[in-house]
């Protein structure tokens, strides 16, 4: 078959490889003649693939293989217990384990506890949504927490720093709370760019599957832990008011200017204030200083806090409204999204 085609397919599935060997099917790709699947104990993706290997191989030094090689065309051998790799003049021995010894299949149980389009407005509330995750794949920080009922559904996220909150426009049914770990998400952006296809996901108990067509999926476990209740959390941080205010560009200016002056020193804090209908912007550090001011026009109470720049910053491409409050800071432009950013303290 051609490398390069084969290597375009094996790029779809390479998010499932896990970083580390301490399990050897979490790192292989796993042929059947039909598909290639991989999963690494977060996410599994299987994608149409009609490569002539029975068994599971080594991902990432396939890929290596398959990126290196000279030729047009690569052909596969089993030889005991490897699987021979020719394209052009490059041959190489893969060690292949046997189909069976793979720990994973797709479930073929199509329970499910709700069913909906990966549409765009989905895929815009999980790009806002992963601005307020981590790294951590394991908790529910590094994920995105999706809640279903009375057929609306409702995107949530948080880093213990923001709270992202997306409302989804599409009417979904089903009763819900389920915790989507992030590299899921990512790697259904980079599934969709990549196919062009929009995918149903259907959600059971323990797990998402994202169906972009009968031949390519990807699955994730769910993380199930009740303790965390967004909208308990949003309450008790808000109060009423009456309406956003819109960011003027000069403090937008001011708070990217901010980010660049606290970045790398001992000071990470900008003060962010409304007084007497002036808002204002202010930060200091050894490399320099930022003040910017505007009136303001729109009623907001006097506040004055102290925040990091930086979690400000990384919203103002989404938004150009917010409201300071004395626990937080809110933005936003209606009441389907919102995001909190908890200030560090207020004067």
């Amino acid at each position: 078959m051609r490398r390069t085609a084969l290597n375009r397919v094996l790029r779809l599935a390479q998010p499932a490889l896990a970083d580390r060997d301490y399990i050897p099917s979490f790192i292989c790709f796993c042929f059947d003649g039909k598909t290639v699947k991989a999963y690494n104990d977060i996410i599994g993706v299987e994608v149409a693939c009609d490569a002539d290997i029975d068994g599971a191989v080594n991902g990432n030094l396939l890929l290596g293989l398959l990126s290196s090689a000279n030729g047009k065309e690569v052909k596969f051998e089993i030889q005991n217990d490897d699987l021979k790799v020719t394209s052009g003049t490059t041959k190489s021995l893969l060690h292949i384990i046997p189909q069976e010894e793979f720990l994973f299949d797709f479930p073929e149980d199509d329970s499910k506890q709700s069913e909906f389009h990966a549409d765009q407005d989905f895929m815009e509330g999980v790009k806002r949504c992963l601005i307020s995750t981590t790294d951590d794949e394991y908790s529910v920080l590094g994920g995105i927490t999706i809640k279903i009922e009375n057929d609306k559904g409702v995107l949530y996220s948080s880093d213990h720093k923001t709270i992202t909150k997306y409302e989804l426009e599409q009417e979904i049914e089903g009763e819900l709370v389920a915790i989507i770990p992030s590299i899921f998400c990512k790697t259904l952006q980079r599934m969709i760019k990549i196919t062009g296809l929009v995918p149903v996901i259907n959600i059971g108990e323990d797990c998402a599957i994202a169906i972009f067509d009968e031949d390519t999926k990807l699955l994730t476990k769910l993380i199930n832990d009740k303790r965390l209740k967004f909208d308990e959390s949003i309450k008790k941080s808000l109060k009423q008011f009456e309406a956003y205010v819109p960011i003027p560009k000069t403090i937008s200016n001011g708070i990217k200017q901010s980010t660049m002056i606290l970045e790398g020193t001992k000071q990470e804090l900008c003060e962010l204030s409304v007084v007497n209908k002036k808002l204002s912007v202010h930060a200091k550090s050894s490399k320099g200083e930022v003040r910017r001011s505007i009136k303001v026009d729109k009623k907001h109470d006097d506040v004055t806090v102290f925040v990091p720049p930086d979690l400000i910053e990384r919203v103002l491409k989404y938004v150009d409204h917010f409201y300071i409050l004395e626990r937080a800071s809110v933005f936003g432009d209606d009441d389907r999204y919102s995001y909190i950013v908890a200030n560090k303290y207020t004067k």
